[in-house]
């Protein structure tokens, strides 16, 4: 949904490259709620976003961090 043009609820945020960025809640066309942050495609980080910044970080994201360096 759009409001005064910007992104509001769910939304899937792309780069440059035509890939995936984020994926999950906006307010006001900036990330707010919960969402998951990719980097090459590959999950960075799943959580809470606060005004477009990381928030309230979880244990989740340091196992995903694991993962990704494991497979790398």
């Amino acid at each position: 949904m759009l409001i005064n043009d910007l992104i509001h609820g769910k939304g899937i945020l792309y780069n440059s490259n035509k890939t995936i960025s984020y994926k999950g809640d906006f307010r006001n066309g900036i990330k707010n709620g919960q969402g998951i942050l990719y980097d090459n495609n590959i999950v960075d980080y799943v959580g809470n976003f606060k005004n477009n910044v990381k928030y309230e970080t979880v244990l989740l994201f340091l196992l995903f961090k694991t993962l990704k360096q494991k497979v790398l």
